[in-house]
């Protein structure tokens, strides 16, 4: 982009605008294989395949909106097409180790939770105990993709830095609980289809809430270990 230009507000508005509509479209090109499987099986222990696939995807959506946000516009261009495709080519194989474990933990959780065969309290407290699992895991696997979106850890140190910031960040703990929330709230009383035509939102509201995250890393363990170095 010249340097010299300033745009407009009208300008940008309808550029971001453009840019979210075509991440979210990339994202969905992406998962077009776990969208025919749906389309085509009932949901059961299988669906470990379909959840598999997104990863790469959700790992290149953060990635772009971390750019994003990075992104001066009026000296740099937007993300495009060739960073989507470039982020989810580099984060393929490094995604699958982080996200897998997690989508088999997901799977054979809410698998128990739902078909646990026992007394009413035993039941109840399997069943609260469950959800309280999930709910912890898939907080945890936020902040890992994103790290991982930003830096390059091993995968231990991934989940451990994971982890740790799950509880040392409340706040954004707390952002990312309360739009997981929203999502299965409307998941359940519109349609979980509306949750793929706003993935980039979503994408982009995970990064907002994660920056203090990704910002105390940068400074904490990445400028560490290179001045160490």
């Amino acid at each position: 982009m010249n340097q010299d230009y300033k745009p407009g507000i009208l300008t940008i508005i309808t550029h971001y605008i453009a840019f979210f509509m075509a991440m979210n479209f990339y994202f969905l090109i992406s998962i077009l294989p776990a969208l025919v499987w749906w389309a085509m099986f009932e949901p059961g222990l299988l669906d470990v395949i379909p959840l598999a696939i997104m990863g790469p995807g959700l790992t290149a959506m953060l990635c772009c909106m971390i750019k994003f946000r990075e992104t001066n516009f009026e000296k740099e261009d937007l993300p495009t097409a060739k960073d989507f495709w470039r982020f989810y080519r580099q984060n393929v194989l490094d995604t699958l180790k982080l996200w897998l474990p997690y989508v088999m933990l997901m799977v054979i959780l809410s698998t128990n939770v739902m078909h646990y065969a026992g007394g009413q309290v035993t039941r109840l407290i399997f069943t609260v105990s469950g959800i309280a699992g999930m709910v912890l895991f898939t907080l945890c696997i936020i902040n890992v993709l994103m790290i991982n979106a930003k830096f390059s850890f091993r995968v231990r140190d991934l989940y451990r830095l994971g982890m740790f910031y799950l509880f040392k960040d409340v706040k954004a703990t707390v952002s990312y609980g309360v739009v997981c929330f929203l999502m299965v709230v409307v998941a359940l009383l519109v349609s979980e289809i509306l949750l793929f035509l706003v993935a980039s939102i979503l994408g982009y509201l995970m990064v907002h809430y994660g920056q203090a995250v990704l910002r105390d890393i940068g400074q904490t363990f990445v400028a560490t270990h290179e001045t160490e170095n």
